[in-house]
C-alpha cells in the first residue's frame, strides 16, 4: 500500500490535505466555541486559521494537482518517491511547528520554505527540459505564494514591520488568478471528458484577455494603490467576466455528475464573492465576507471537486460515474460557504451561530470527501495500471 501512495504526487499530498481540512475547521470551530482553548500557543486563533488554510490545506492541493498536471503537459515524470516524501516531511513539520507554537515558528518557515523549493523544483524541471515557457505565469504565481508565506513569518516574528492581512488577502487572490488560469486551460477538457455525447463549449480570446487586465487592475487597486473605488469596480467587472465564462462552459447534462457541477459551482462562488467586494463600496459590511466566498467557496469548493475528480480519474476509476456521496459532499461545501458570507448579512444577531453552522457543514463535507477518497488514493489502480 505505501509504496503505492508515492508512484504519483496527488496521492499523498491529496490525503494529507482531505484530512488535514476536517481537523483544522473542527479545531477552529472549537476554538470559537471554547475561546479559552488553545490549538497553537502564542499565536492568535484567527492567524493560525487563516494560515494554515490558505499556506496549509490549499498549498498542498495546489502542489498535488500541479506535480500531476504538469507531468500530463510535459510528458515527464515531476517528482520521484523519494522527492514526495521530502515534500510531504517538509508539509508535515510544519504543521506540527504551528501547532507546537509560537516558539517553534522559525522551524515552521524553514519547513515551508523546503515544501515551496522542492515543489518548485520538481515542476520546474521538466517544465524548463521540454521548453514549455507558457507555464511561466503557473510558476509565478506558485513562487509568490512561497514569498508571501515567507513574509507572514517574518511579520509575525516582528522582523519586518507588515500588516498580516496583506498576505493573507494577498494570497488568496494569487490563489484565485491561479484558479481562474487553470480553469481556462482544463474545464473545458474536464467537462468534455464527462458527458456523453458532443459538447459545445464557449471560449474566446477577449474573454481571456479581459480577465487578465481586469483582475490585474483588481489586485493591485486593492493590495498596492488602496483606492477603493477601482477596487470595487474592478472586482464587479471581474464577477461579470467569471459568470460569462460559467454560462459558456454551461451543459445541463453536468448536473449528473457532482464533478462537473461543482466546478461550475465554485466558478459562481468566485463571482459571489467579487460582487460581495465590490458591494462595499455601497453598503457597509464585513470585507471578511466577500473574503470566505472566495476562500471557502471559490477555493474550498474546487479543491475539493478537484481532487474527487483527479482521484477517480487517475486512478483509473469512471469519471462518468462517480460516488454518488459525493454529490451531499459539495452541498454541503457551497451551504457551509453560503452561510458564512450570506447568512451575517440577513441575521448580523447571529453571527456566531451561522460560523459554526458554517463550519459544521464544511468539516461534514471533508468528512465524506476524505471517506470517498483516501481508499482510492491509498490502494492500487483497478485496471492494473501504474499511477
Amino acid at each position: 500500500m505505501f509504496q503505492v501512495v508515492w508512484q504519483r504526487g496527488f496521492r499523498p499530498l491529496f490525503v494529507l490535505a482531505s484530512l488535514f481540512a476536517l481537523l483544522a475547521i473542527a479545531a477552529w470551530a472549537s476554538m470559537l466555541a471554547f475561546p479559552r482553548l488553545e490549538v497553537s500557543p502564542g499565536i492568535p486563533p484567527h492567524l493560525w486559521h487563516a494560515h494554515e488554510m490558505i499556506y496549509g490545506y490549499t498549498f498542498a492541493v495546489i502542489a498535488g494537482f500541479l506535480l500531476t498536471a504538469v507531468r500530463n503537459w510535459t510528458d515527464s515524470e515531476t517528482a520521484s518517491p523519494r522527492v514526495l516524501q521530502l515534500l510531504c516531511l517538509s508539509w508535515l513539520t510544519a504543521r506540527i511547528a504551528w501547532l507546537a507554537g509560537a516558539d517553534f515558528l522559525l522551524w515552521a518557515m524553514l519547513a515551508d520554505a523546503a515544501f515551496t523549493l522542492i515543489l518548485l523544483g520538481a515542476l520546474l524541471r521538466p517544465i524548463v527540459r521540454k521548453r514549455q515557457w507558457r507555464q511561466s505565469a503557473i510558476m509565478g504565481k506558485v513562487l509568490m505564494l512561497g514569498m508571501g508565506n515567507t513574509l507572514f513569518y517574518l511579520a509575525l516574528s516582528g522582523a519586518i514591520n507588515m500588516d498580516f492581512s496583506w498576505s493573507l488577502q494577498g494570497a488568496i487572490y494569487v490563489i484565485i488568478a491561479l484558479i481562474l488560469t487553470i480553469a481556462r486551460r482544463v474545464f473545458p477538457f474536464f467537462i468534455e471528458r464527462g458527458i456523453d455525447g458532443q459538447v459545445k463549449l464557449f471560449n474566446a480570446r477577449w474573454l481571456d484577455l479581459s480577465s487578465l487586465i481586469v483582475f490585474v487592475l483588481f489586485f493591485v487597486s486593492e493590495l498596492v494603490l488602496n483606492t477603493p473605488f477601482l477596487a470595487h469596480s474592478s472586482a464587479a467587472l471581474m464577477g461579470v467576466i467569471v459568470i460569462i465564462r460559467m454560462l459558456g462552459w454551461y451543459d445541463r447534462r453536468i448536473w449528473s455528475t457532482p464533478i462537473l457541477w461543482s466546478l461550475h459551482a465554485s466558478l459562481g462562488l468566485i463571482a459571489l464573492g467579487f460582487f460581495l467586494h465590490s458591494l462595499q463600496g455601497w453598503v457597509s459590511i464585513s470585507p471578511f465576507l466577500p473574503l470566505h466566498a472566495l476562500a471557502m467557496g471559490g477555493i474550498g469548493t474546487l479543491t475539493a471537486s478537484m481532487m474527487a475528480r483527479v482521484s477517480i480519474g487517475h486512478t483509473g476509476r469512471n469519471l462518468r460515474q462517480p460516488p454518488t456521496i459525493l454529490h451531499l459532499t459539495m452541498v454541503l461545501l457551497i451551504a457551509g460557504c453560503l452561510i458564512r458570507s450570506l447568512a451575517p448579512l440577513a441575521f448580523p444577531n447571529a453571527y456566531m451561530s451561522s460560523l459554526m453552522l458554517a463550519s459544521f457543514c464544511w468539516v461534514l463535507g471533508f468528512g465524506l470527501l476524505a471517506f470517498t477518497i483516501v481508499p482510492m488514493l491509498l490502494r492500487a489502480r483497478p485496471d492494473g495500471k501504474s499511477g
